[in-house]
């Protein structure tokens, strides 16, 4: 990174009374702890952003939806535990919005509030302590080495790995300074980017809300992203890259697991108890 001063503003979307999807996580049947734990170590990786390079300034707005009052008080928590000149909190109450329209609430803040670095996030990710310093000092290595601006998704999914299973899809490999990274041609809603970059798409974003509308009506398993958001990579030719070895853990099913990274010492290292 730069030296310079470099803005980064965060949407965290938080809910843990209830999940669209509702089936079994791999790691805890307590939503809320699930939560809590999502929101500590994703702060925790801010922190470590700050100490390292102070010439970063992060606003963090949690959009709490109808949130449980024992997550409601551990938000406070961590807000007065870890708010500084340099890391700054907003929480707005959106009193059971429900998913589409909380993360539109998400994306509008961004598209608003954004100026330099922009980052969506849910309360069912695990951060590791570099997630964040690795996704953008990736970020900038990619912006002045090629002159491009590139989307960065710290989670690498083995499901989307499994989409191109047998295909014969172009691979792009870099060298970062402390792994190696994979062109994605996928994304969840939860990625790392450019403001400018992130204006670009709101059309596909819409998309994207509708297909989840359209799956929670019909109690159906459409196929969100290959019809929405992966359109940034597949025809518009964004440049999309994923560390191979995951920065951050997406814990839901069995389906996202990572087949080769034991995340249980992550998981009992974020202590709750603040």
């Amino acid at each position: 990174m730069k030296n310079e001063t470099i803005p980064i503003h965060y949407a965290f979307q938080a809910c843990d009374v209830k999940s669209y999807q509702g089936l079994p996580r791999f790691c805890t049947d307590d939503r809320t702890e699930l939560s809590k734990k999502s929101l500590l170590s994703f702060v925790n990786a801010v922190k470590k952003v700050v100490q390292i390079n102070s010439d970063t300034k992060h606003t963090i707005c949690i959009f709490e939806d109808n949130c449980s009052q024992d997550y409601r008080h551990f938000m406070d928590k961590v807000i007065s535990k870890f708010e500084s000149s340099l890391i700054n909190f907003e929480i707005k109450s959106l009193n059971g919005s429900g998913l589409s329209k909380s993360m539109r609430e998400c994306y509008q803040w961004m598209n608003d509030r954004g100026s330099n670095l922009v980052y969506q996030i849910q309360d069912d990710y695990m951060f590791t302590e570099m997630a964040i310093y690795h996704s953008i000092e990736m970020f900038y290595h990619i912006f002045y080495k090629y002159k491009t601006i590139p989307i960065i998704q710290p989670y690498n999914d083995p499901h989307f790995l499994r989409t191109y299973e047998g295909e014969n899809v172009p691979r792009w490999i870099e060298l970062g300074k402390h792994s190696y990274w994979i062109r994605t041609y996928d994304t969840t809603c939860s990625f790392l980017t450019a403001h400018a970059q992130f204006i670009q798409h709101w059309e596909l974003y819409e998309k994207f809300f509708d297909l989840i509308d359209q799956r929670i009506k019909n109690k159906n398993q459409l196929d969100l992203e290959n019809k929405s958001l992966n359109y940034i990579f597949t025809r518009k030719h964004v440049l999309g890259l994923t560390p191979i070895t995951s920065l951050t853990f997406h814990m839901q099913t069995e389906l996202e697991k990572d087949p080769y990274i034991d995340w249980r010492p992550i998981w009992n290292k974020i202590d709750i108890d603040i």
